[in-house]
């Protein structure tokens, strides 16, 4: 798995989220649906999510 900023123009598929997607997320597989993008924001709450559960406070 890999992270990157995005070099195309595409919108954040997390949610509601009306924002253009600043990051995307390369899975290891192949096909359409091998890549999540992420606006900035988003990608931020969901790493603040992730370190919740990995480093409990």
């Amino acid at each position: 798995m890999q992270l990157e900023k995005s070099t195309v123009k595409v919108m954040c598929e997390i949610g509601a989220c009306k924002n253009h997607a600043a990051y995307t997320v390369h899975i290891a597989r192949v096909g359409i649906r091998s890549r999540i993008h992420f606006c900035a924001g988003c990608l931020a709450e969901l790493g603040a999510l992730i370190n919740k559960i990995i480093k409990p406070d």
